[in-house]
């Protein structure tokens, strides 16, 4: 029995790095070997759609402009002796072409809205005349 534990210890310690004398690392769990392997690990997305950081132009008037030091958001900057925790940019300092196309996202989403309200209202309309159209011949 003395060899048997032995032979199973030598195993549970294969691949471990052997300094002054004492054995390091965590033993091998049974079928975690292939977890090891680069084609069986689980793939990570590098880049999300929500991470990605949307950047100035730097040609408009908005991002060539100089901070105005009186808005609310330079108020909060370091160098106006603020705490920085806004982190935003100048009010005047906003990109144009950026704020074109967020205001052109908040229309889409506004009219989604209004089109999505319109449907929930029919589909209401037609239920409600389906409950009034079917209940409307009984005698009591």
């Amino acid at each position: 029995q003395e060899t048997m534990r032995n032979a199973i210890a030598e195993t549970d310690l294969e691949g471990y790095e052997e300094t002054f004398g004492r054995k390091r690392g965590a033993p091998k769990r049974f079928g975690q070997d292939d977890l090891n392997d680069r084609d069986f690990r689980p793939k990570v997305a590098k880049y999300t759609s929500a991470g990605v950081k949307r950047t100035r132009c730097g040609l408009c008037a908005g991002c060539n402009a100089v901070n105005c030091g009186k808005c609310r958001f330079c108020k909060d900057m370091p160098q106006y002796g603020g705490r920085g925790i806004m982190r935003q940019s100048c009010e005047k300092r906003k990109c144009e072409v950026m704020a074109a196309e967020e205001e052109k996202k908040l229309e889409e989403r506004r009219i989604e809205r209004e089109t999505a309200g319109k449907i929930r209202l029919a589909e209401r309309e037609a239920q409600r005349e389906a409950r009034q159209g079917g209940g409307g011949t009984r005698e009591g």
